[in-house]
């Protein structure tokens, strides 16, 4: 009834023909709280009277939906009828480009320079950053290719109101960042404070006496993971600071230059698998938040010697995770587990089972071609 002041609903589904699951799932039941609800609604009319039995309250808390991958903005754009297959990869590409966004975990991040950029875009040109404009302006073409829309009024009427948006918008558009905060530390270079500034790629930590000193560094967010190589120092995340992977977020150890430690895998999700892997013959360097080609793989800790081969074992990290080795075999050690706290034993067991795994396959290696 209208009068109350509370509605309440209920709903479950009966099959009433079996169709292919006769056949898919001849032996499928429903669970008994299932069946039991079915009954129960399925005697249930229109303004039957109910009593309240009792009352479970529950709190929940809305997700936000997911980034976008490459794949689903895609889809989102076909939705929305924006774009051609031909011009979605450039897109893509664009916004990549112009770091308007970049790839993190194989998912679409806008940065600080595209949100800005976005909202003045939004504010000056609210009928071009529209899905309807753009989808209206696709239907367009297609008529003017069909011979169906002459192409000058159709320009005659997108570029008459545009051009007074555009020539509004330059007068009127301003672009004010956030005044500088001091970091509460002098510059090593020219004794200066240190200031919080904003910059086209984030905030970052510069000089106070610029231009004269152009002294930088990058905000560093810890982890609380102490760095498995030198066990001094924490880990911190970084962004790569320029080349094909520039923006991309790695951690390396605040104590570089003395340690170079670098890893893609953020250290408090455990081992699992790499942000957005890419190439795995690339890894990070710690310095400055600059990557370079050079691959970052070393020793993490020495075991001792060998029972049996009395080589030397070593913990090492390389391109596809840590793993212990003897100088000349190799064994991954397992998901989940902290390689530093790895001992001689459970190394010397790792390099049996792999040699044992070799002797299983034999000579069904890859034949190599002359």
């Amino acid at each position: 009834s209208e009068d109350l002041p509370y509605r309440f609903n209920a709903s479950a589904t009966e099959t009433v023909f079996p169709g292919q699951l006769a056949v898919a799932r001849p032996d499928r039941a429903d669970a008994p709280e299932v069946a039991q609800a079915i009954a129960l609604l399925a005697g249930l009319s229109e303004g039957d009277p109910l009593d309240l039995l009792d009352i479970e309250s529950a709190q929940h808390f809305t997700e936000p939906p997911p980034r976008y991958t490459e794949a689903t903005l895609i889809r989102k754009l076909e939705e929305e009828g924006i774009g051609r297959p031909s011009t979605y990869a450039p897109t893509i590409g664009t916004l990549l480009d112009r770091e308007y966004a970049v790839s993190e975990r194989r998912r679409l991040t806008s940065t600080e320079l595209g949100r800005t950029v976005t909202d003045l875009l939004i504010e000056h040109f609210p009928t071009i950053l529209d899905y309807g404009f753009t989808a209206r302006m696709e239907e367009d073409l297609d008529c003017i290719s069909r011979g169906d829309l002459g192409w000058v009024p159709v320009l005659r009427e997108f570029y008459g109101p545009f051009a007074e948006t555009l020539a509004a918008a330059e007068a009127n558009m301003k672009v004010e960042r956030p005044p500088d905060e001091p970091v509460g530390r002098d510059c090593p270079e020219c004794g200066r404070p240190l200031m919080f500034k904003h910059g086209r790629y984030g905030r970052f930590i510069g000089c106070g006496g610029f231009p004269e000193c152009r002294h930088t560094e990058q905000i560093q967010v810890g982890t609380g993971v102490t760095c498995p190589r030198c066990q001094e120092g924490e880990l911190v995340e970084k962004r790569v600071g320029r080349g094909r992977r520039r923006g991309r977020t790695f951690w390396g150890c605040n104590r570089y230059p003395d340690c170079d430690y670098a890893t893609w895998e953020d250290p408090r999700a455990g081992s699992g698998p790499a942000a957005d892997a890419g190439d795995p013959t690339q890894a990070p360097t710690a310095g400055d938040g600059q990557a370079s080609d050079r691959p970052s793989f070393g020793t993490l800790a020495e075991l001792g010697t060998h029972p049996t081969s009395e080589r030397a074992v070593t913990v090492r990290s390389g391109r596809y995770g840590p793993y212990v080795s003897d100088g000349e075999q190799n064994a991954s050690i397992p998901r989940g587990t902290d390689p530093v706290s790895v001992t001689l034993d459970q190394a010397v067991e790792l390099l049996a089972a792999r040699q044992e795994r070799k002797g299983k396959r034999g000579g069904r290696g890859r034949r190599r071609r002359s």
